[in-house]
Parts: C-alpha cells; structure tokens; sequence
C-alpha cells in the first residue's frame, strides 16, 4: 500500500467528514462513549486481576481451604499448619493468619489515647512468605521478641504521630502491653489482607492465656483462621491438591476422624490470585458478590461498545448512496475489491482515533467518579503502563476494525456498471440491513432498560420485604467481652455485664433489651444439629444464636407455634461456664428448619429433641418465622435456623428504643457505657442502618452500571435514528415533493416518514419485552426473594420507547414535508 494512496484516503476521508457533519459527529460521538465505558471497565479488569500480585512471589503462594457439608468456606482450622510442614517438605513459610479487633490504648504524660482497631493475629513467617516491607525494625526478629506488636505506617501514625514508635508501647485491651518492633509499609489497596497490625500467636499465648487458639474440635473449629504458603513451583502444588485426603487421613485424630466423615470435610488448595474473587464462605467473602458486579459491569461495557459499533455500521450503511459513485470511480480506475475493504477499514480506525482523542481527557475525568461507584482505586497513570498500553491499542484496533467490516464488506461487493446504472446500491436489501440494524440497537436499549427497573425493583424489595422481624429502631451494643475473658473469670464477667444491662433499662425510652451470642446482621455459628431419634452420624450444619428470654421480644419475631422462652420455665436455659451436657435445654426454631429437621408441620416439631454435636441436648419449644439478617441476599442454609435458650452474658446486647426518644436514648448508652467501661470506646450501631448499607453495597454497582448502560445504548440507538432521519429525509426530498404537487398533505406526509422509521423500532420493542423478562428473571434468581414486576412496567418501556424514536424523527419528517414542493422537485 503506498504512500500516496493512504495520503488520497485521509484526503477522501476529511472531504466526508466535513460534507456530513452531522453524520460524522454522531459516528465519533457514538464510539466516544462506546470507547469510554469499555476503557474504564478494562482498567477495572486490569485492577481485580492486579490483586496480590504485587508480592514478589504470588505465582507460587497458596492457600488451603475446606468444604463441610457441601459448604465452602476460605478457613482452615488452626492445627493444620504443623502437620502440613511436616508433610510436605516442599512447602516454604507456611503462614496462619487471622482477623481479629481490639482497643489498643496509649498512655502519654497528658492523657489516655484509646481506639479500637483492626489486626491479625500471624505467625512470624507471614513477613517472609509475602515479603514485606520493614520501613523501621528488624524484620527478622520483629515478630519472635515476647509481647511484640508490628504496626504498618498508618497505624503507627495513628497513634504516635511523627513520633518514633519503635520501642513504644501500647496496651491490649487494658490487659498486657506489647512492645512496638517493627513498622512496615502500608500495602496497596489492591491486597486481599490489608494488614495494619500483626501480633503473633505466640504473643496471644502469652497474653490471653495457653488455651489460646485451642479447640475441643481442632478439625472443625475454623475460628477465621486461614493457612497460606508458597511452593517452588505449579506442579509441586498440584502434588500437594492431589494428595489432601491422603493429609487428613495420615493426621486426624481418632476422635476426630467419624466427625470428620460425617461432616464430609474436604480440603483443597486456592492460588493468591484466586483469593479476592474466591466465591467461598469466611473472612472478607465478598467475592460472589463482586464477582456478580464485576461481571455485569464487563457486560454492559462490551454491550454499550457494541451498540457504538453497529450504529457506527448502521449510518455508513445508510450513506451507501452517496458513497457509490465514489466506489464505482475508484473500481473502473482498476481497484479491486481488497483494496475498497481496506479504505473502508481505514476509514473506520481514522475515526475511532478521533474518538479516542476526544475519549482520553473524558476518560481521566470520570475515573475519580468510577472508582467512587465501584469501590476500586486504580488511577488514570495506572492505564498508561506499557504493558496496558499494548492492550489499549489493539483494544482501539478491534474497536475499529468491527465498527467498519460491515460498511466496508458491503461497499466493495458493488460492481461499477451497477452503480453507474443506479442499482444494486438501494432496494430491499440494503433497507431490510438497516431495519436489521436499528431492530438490534432498540432491542439491546430496551433489554437494558427492564433490567435496569428490575434492578430498582430488587432493590426496593429488599429494602421493604418482611424479614422475619422489626429492623426498625434497633440498637446494637457490642459487649466487648470475649470467650477467653468468659475462660478466665466468668464470675467477673456476668457480673459486670448485669451491672451494665440493670443501668440501661432505666430510661423510658428502651422498650426492652436482649443479649445475644452473635450481631446482626451475623446469622450464627455454624455447627451441626440433628434430631434425637437420628443416628449420631445424621446431622445438619446449620446457623444457631444463643439469646435470652427478651429476645424474641426485642426482636419482634413471629411466633407461628408453641412458645418463646420464660423464666417461668427455668430449664430452658442454659447457665455457667460452659452448660451440663446431662440436662435438655429450650430451643426455638425457624419455618425452614422445619423441612431440614424433617418436620411435616410446626406443631409436629414442639417437644421433639434436637442435639447440638455430641454435647447438649434441646427441646423444640416453639416455631417462628423465618429470620432473615439480610433479606432476600441471603439463602435459607445462610439463615437462622435455631436459637437456644442461656442465661450466660451475651456478647452482644440488642436494644429495642423509643424513635421519639432517640437522642436522649443514645446519650444515656453512652452514659452507662463510659461508667461501667471508662477504658473502651463504645460501639453502638442501628441495625436499620447496617442492612440498608449490606443492601446499598451488594446493589449498588450493579445498579448504576445498568441504569448507565441502559441510558447510553438508548442514547446512542437515538443519536442513530436522528441520523438515519436526517439523511433520508434529504434522500427523500423530491418523492416529498411528487407527493405534496399531487396534493399529498403534510400530515400524511410526516406520518409516511415516521411509519417508515417507527416499524422496526416496534419490532425491536417486542423483542425487548421478551430479553428483558428472560434478563430480569435470570437476574432475580441470584436472591433468596425477589418481587414480580408488573406487566405495566414492560408496555411503559415499550411505549416510551417508541414515543422517544417519535420524537427523535418527528422534527426532520416535519421539516421535510413543510419544505415548498417547488424548491424539493429542484433539489438535487
């Protein structure tokens, strides 16, 4: 291809440009914003597939994880670590880790500095295994010195500011002080462990006590405990997977090996890179749900492109008349058909590099506002990476490509003595193309617009349907006592928790409090129940709450059989330290527990036996309704299933207020707080607030990105018609005036015009109408309940689909019959 031909090209190029303004302005237009949605969620792919790998060594890092009854979960027990070294020699710095929050306090010679914050709980390897970064210490000893503490910069600038803090001290939750050994660098916001405290279990052991970290189930008690560890390379960790069943066989316990069975326990292996969108149960598992938006955010791009690209084909298409004679000329000159499909291509990637100009400096404005919708942090110097810039070319290349194979496959099919005849360039294919084409780009508006109101109507379902109780005007107050303090003193314990509960039922404006062995919106622990009358290795794994008498009451739950639990009845609760394995305590379950206890009915379910493991007993007192935490975005095994009767100190207490009192109600909390625990902070939350924020962050992408695809392709699918419009009202100018001289009326006129624009638009509606139902349907399905939209809302979008194609050729259909017949018959 020579030089001087690509030079008459971009001459022949620009000639266009500027005879069709209007044309050229919606092509770059269209594939400006086609180019924008697809760049900023290939910057988003590039960013989820970053995760963790910035660590030196993340090919080979891995971590194991187990599935019990067929559930998935990214813990492993904490006695896994030792016999997996042991095992597999090949194994290299094998690292538990587990999350945990406390109040650390600093004294100063002014005052008592006290905040809660998050760390983990590590084994000294974790700082080889990832290699992190020391900006202060010795990393080499930082987490083997006694009573030691590793804070990352930001921590350590919380708390001592510019000041050096290697050698100062802060103190555990008012019981031991840890010296602080090391700082390390803040780790990206690209991490799955965002680490900003480590202490070891060592340290814990010390602090806390020997039992720390020790378990009466040490297969079965994940705790949020999880094991990494790195290996030479792929294959030895494919050795390692292969070879699990054989690991729990060589080192499960007698006592634990039926258990273990019963429970199907299984183990596997997950690279680092799998870890953020792992689909598992535990510690940081959003990954379903930011895979569901992840997903959908990529569909609607590539959707929102492809729409640009086929209303980019659809107006070349429709310029096929003008363009003929152009074609024709260069075919009698001797060009051939390989030649005209490449101008036409040529063509096509000149504007999409217009378009992209034009993108960039959209593209650096809106990151800000994207990463903001969609909880990333990538920048806009981030896309501009050699690496990505490599992509980012080919990206506009295919982009390019696409838009003009059509157009440019459909040009050089013409033959010269055709066009100088006047055939073959119009009739009822190339109309019977452009309907298709309009048909495809109103269709995909459509589909996406019922999505994007069934993603409003989702959202709103879950915010409004019945869960089970009364979210409304709930306060959670974290205890802030653990099972190690209930360990260590329980006596001190319940006595100090019965001083705290007596001050605040004093104000009117509490209607009634309940302790709880977990928050919600937690479901429970999970442990395995089973009925009596089963075989010991017949159980169910499901979510259980330990409460007391007043929560049923608190919580506003719906009593559909027998009873809630009383102090009329003192052996409903469980009291002491740890309970008596020889008596039967109370238990209320949900409607659904009813089928996973193979209950017929509510009533067929009071006074059976359920037992809780191998331990304690309990008696089904009554049934409620099902108890969902959150909503519909949790399924029926996620869910409350039983809750059992105890008298020991909850570690959470639940107070239901007064709304005209609220003020007042929180300041006395916070009153009673600071005298009974002047040394914590205290944290208090509504509930409401908690699962509207669940509901808000797993609905919320997803959400947007529907409503601005489905507002861009209409957009653009718009843009298309006006255009499609625009040119054939002019290709159409002398017909107009034929019909206006025979005495044709304007209204007959415009509404001959608009029919023909109208039709495939109508066609594209019905077709919508059915891949929205099919998309919304397939959407729903991802939550436990969802809501049935009305068959209104479908002939809204359909109507309003056709009302806006209306009025998008309304305007040239009427100035093209309003023109003077004498200056159309004249026109060109």
């Amino acid at each position: 291809m020579s030089t001087h031909l690509l030079y008459n090209y971009l001459i022949t190029i620009f000639y266009n440009l500027r005879k069709q303004p209007v044309f050229a302005a919606i092509k770059v237009f269209s594939l400006t914003l086609g180019l924008v949605c697809a760049l900023l969620v290939l910057a988003h792919v590039q960013y989820i597939f970053s995760y963790d790998r910035h660590f030196p060594n993340w090919q080979n890092i891995y971590r194991v994880v187990a599935s019990v009854n067929n559930v998935d979960y990214n813990q492993t027990a904490f006695a896994y670590a030792e016999p997996l070294a042991q095992d597999y020699e090949q194994m290299n710095h094998v690292t538990r880790v587990r999350p945990d929050t406390v109040v650390f306090s600093r004294t100063t010679s002014n005052s008592a500095e006290v905040s809660s914050n998050n760390f983990f709980w590590v084994d000294p390897s974790v700082i080889d295994l990832f290699s992190l970064v020391f900006v202060q210490g010795d990393r080499t000893t930082a987490l083997t010195d006694a009573n030691s503490i590793v804070l990352s910069e930001t921590t350590a600038r919380k708390y001592f500011g510019d000041q050096d803090p290697i050698g100062e001290v802060l103190t555990y939750d008012n019981r031991s002080d840890l010296q602080v050994t090391g700082v390390m660098r803040d780790l990206p916001v690209n991490t799955y462990l965002q680490i900003e405290a480590m202490i070891s279990f060592e340290t814990g052991r010390q602090v806390l006590g020997s039992d720390f970290m020790i378990s009466n189930n040490p297969w079965l008690s994940f705790a949020g405990s999880q094991t990494f560890f790195s290996v030479p390379n792929s294959a030895e960790a494919a050795s390692i997977a292969n070879d699990l069943d054989g690991f729990i066989d060589r080192n499960i316990t007698d006592a634990q090996r039926v258990y273990a069975e019963e429970q199907n326990l299984n183990l596997s292996l997950e690279s680092l890179s799998e870890v953020y969108l792992s689909p598992r149960v535990g510690y940081n598992s959003g990954g379903p749900i930011r895979k569901k938006i992840f997903y959908g955010l990529v569909v609607f791009a590539l959707l929102i492109l492809l729409t640009s690209c086929v209303n980019f084909a659809n107006l070349s298409m429709s310029q096929l008349r003008q363009r003929s004679k152009e074609i024709g000329v260069r075919k009698a000159v001797g060009a051939n058909r390989g030649q005209i499909i490449f101008q036409f291509l040529f063509e096509s990637l000149v504007l999409t590099l217009i378009a992209l100009i034009v993108t960039i400096p959209l593209v650096q404005a809106t990151v800000p506002v994207y990463n903001s919708l969609t909880d990333t942090a990538f920048t806009f110097g981030d896309m501009l990476h050699l690496d990505r810039l490599v992509w980012l070319i080919l990206f506009v290349l295919v982009t390019g490509l696409l838009a003009g194979f059509l157009p440019a496959l459909t040009m050089s099919r013409l033959q010269p003595a055709s066009i100088m005849k006047g055939i073959g360039i119009t009739g009822r294919f190339s109309q019977t193309l452009r309907s298709a084409i309009t048909i495809f780009q109103f269709s995909l508006s459509g589909t996406l617009v019922i999505l994007a109101i069934g993603i409003v109507f989702i959202i709103n379902h879950l915010n409004d349907m019945d869960i089970g109780f009364n979210r409304f005007d709930l306060v959670i107050l974290d205890n802030q006592f653990t099972i190690r303090e209930r360990r260590a003193d329980y006596q001190l314990w319940e006595t100090k928790n019965n001083a705290l509960i007596n001050d605040l039922i004093q104000h009117p404006g509490i209607v009634s409090v309940a302790e709880s062995t977990v928050s919600p919106p937690t479901a429970g622990w999970l442990n395995p129940w089973g009925r009596l009358l089963w075989p010991d290795s017949k159980t169910w794994l499901t979510s259980t709450i330990g409460v007391d008498e007043n929560y049923i009451e608190t919580m506003q739950l719906q009593l559909i059989a027998g009873r809630g639990f009383s102090q009329d009845f003192p052996a409903d609760f469980m009291s002491g330290a740890r309970g008596d394995v020889e008596q039967t305590y109370a238990a209320v379950i949900t409607r659904s527990a009813l089928s996973d206890f193979e209950f017929e009915s509510p009533e067929q379910a009071l006074g059976e036996i359920l037992r809780w493991g191998t331990g304690f007993n309990h008696r089904i007192v009554g049934v409620v309704e099902d108890i969902r935490f959150v909503g519909g975005l949790e399924d029926s095994q996620r869910s409350t299933s039983v809750l059992w009767a105890t008298k020991q100190p909850g570690f959470y207490t639940i107070l239901r207020i007064n709304p005209l009192q609220t003020s007042n109600v929180l300041e006395h909390i916070d009153s009673v707080w600071a005298r009974h625990r002047p040394d914590t902070p205290v944290n208090r939350r509504f509930f409401e607030q908690t699962y509207e924020r669940l509901v808000y962050d797993r609905t919320n992408g997803i959400n947007k990105a529907s409503l601005f695809a489905s507002l861009i392709t209409i957009s653009i699918a718009a843009m298309g018609l006006y255009a499609l419009a625009f040119y054939s009202s002019q290709r159409r100018t002398k017909e107009v005036g034929v019909r206006k001289a025979l005495g044709a009326t304007s209204q007959s006129i415009i509404g001959l015009l608009t029919w023909d624009f109208i039709k495939p638009v109508i066609i594209a509606c019905l077709i919508s109408l059915i891949a929205g139902y099919l998309a919304v349907a397939y959407f729903f399905a991802q939550f436990s309940s969802y809501p049935v939209i009305p068959i209104w809302v479908y002939m809204a979008v359909a109507g309003g689909t056709i009302l806006l194609a209306v009025l998008t050729v309304s305007a040239q259909c009427f100035k093209a019959a309003s023109a003077n017949p004498v200056h159309s018959l004249r026109c060109d």
